[in-house]
Parts: structure tokens; C-alpha cells; sequence
């Protein structure tokens, strides 16, 4: 895979936030995933360490 191939692939993924209120207790919860990943592109998130950055945030 080339360099500009690789940046193409990763340029593709996608964050998406996710906000839960809970009305009860008055507390939002958080939570940030990728969009659905291709294998190509899976395999560069794991190489990359992109999940665990994400649940450092």
C-alpha cells in the first residue's frame, strides 16, 4: 500500500460522538466511535493505536 493509498483510506474514517441523557439522575453520558470501518481500514486503526487513543480522551 502507498503512503498516499494509506492517508486515502484513513481519511475516510469517521468519528461519531454519542450524547445519552438520562432525565432520572441528570447525567449525560459520552462516547466517541468510529464510523464502520473497511478491512483495510481496520487493520490501519490497529496498527495505529486509533481506538486507544480514542478511549484516552
Amino acid at each position: 500500500m502507498s503512503l498516499i493509498e494509506m492517508v486515502d483510506e484513513l481519511n475516510e474514517i469517521r468519528e461519531v460522538a454519542l450524547i445519552y441523557h438520562n432525565k432520572r439522575n441528570k447525567s449525560d453520558k459520552n462516547q466517541v466511535v468510529l464510523s464502520r470501518l473497511n478491512p483495510r481500514q481496520k487493520r490501519l486503526s490497529e496498527i495505529l493505536e486509533i481506538p486507544a487513543v480514542l478511549s484516552k480522551g
